[in-house]
């Protein structure tokens, strides 16, 4: 009762257990875009206005629906371990660097080409994102920007997908950040 609802995503997220990677979708009247960073980086699955389009609230359900029942690792160490096998370590940090580089731009340019409709260099733009991050192991964003690929071909809504996915690139930003101190 004392945690408004960002509070309370935040506190789940950051508790560590099974709970933390339940779906979250904020419902929410404060829809100013000053404001959508706020609501990014409290680790929410999705994020709708009031009043709530029904089709909208479906697109995001059914998102969720497809995802599989255990969220896949911001980092795939397997991945990562035989990245430095074959490129050693340092190479391995100097890939995880340019992948941070590409996650604090590209996420954002989808979301704003969902913005404005632009299906087609939504796709184009998740297609080279997902080959980016599969092949340094960043396999929740790389499924993401999959499931925004095969979206764009069909008329689901992509913008619970693009809030995901900017959701997803902190929350893998961060993991790098971790893994390279």
């Amino acid at each position: 009762p004392e945690m408004d609802g960002v509070a309370a995503s935040r506190a789940i997220r950051e508790s560590g257990g099974p709970i933390a990677s339940a779906p979250i979708i904020a419902l929410t009247a404060d829809a100013l875009p000053e404001r959508r960073p706020f609501y990014d980086e409290a680790g929410l699955t999705g994020f709708l206005t009031k009043p709530i389009d029904p089709a909208l609230l479906s697109g995001c359900l059914q998102a969720i629906a497809e995802t599989p029942p255990i969220a896949a690792p911001l980092l795939d160490e397997g991945k990562l371990t035989s990245l430095d096998h074959v490129v050693g370590q340092a190479g391995t940090r100097k890939l995880l660097d340019l992948l941070r580089v590409e996650l604090d731009e590209r996420p954002q340019l989808i979301v704003g080409m969902i913005e404005r409709g632009s299906r087609s260099a939504v796709m184009a733009e998740a297609h080279a994102l997902k080959g980016a991050t599969f092949n340094v192991g960043a396999t929740r964003v790389g499924a993401i920007a999959r499931r925004i690929e095969l979206a764009c071909d069909d008329d689901v809504p992509l913008e619970p997908l693009g809030r995901e996915l900017l959701t997803a690139a902190i929350a893998t930003r961060q993991a790098i950040a971790m893994r390279l101190k």
